[in-house]
């Protein structure tokens, strides 16, 4: 599941398989841009920055990467299509 606090957007991807990996360097990278995505996004909604940082502090060794291929996805943002698949989810 992901969701947009600010547009309160979001999406339930499903995979009938999906791999686990512990977080290593490499994946620092990614690891830095998507705090900084969220504390933006939060601060859309109300909340300063301390928020977004406190609640995604993290230590690498903590972490694992999850590897999967969607094969479906759904709207799940509230309202009326809430529960319907998304174009091209099968």
């Amino acid at each position: 599941m992901f969701s947009e606090p600010s547009s309160h957007r979001t999406v339930q991807l499903k995979a009938s398989q999906a791999s686990m990996r512990n977080a290593q360097a490499a994946d620092a990278p990614v690891l830095a841009r998507y705090p900084a995505s969220m504390e933006h996004e939060v601060q859309q909604v109300g909340f300063g920055p301390e928020l977004t940082r406190a609640m995604l502090a993290h230590q690498l060794d903590d972490l694992v990467a999850i590897r999967f291929a969607p094969e479906q996805a759904f709207d799940q943002t509230p309202g009326p299509r809430a529960g319907s698949a998304l174009g091209g989810a099968r």
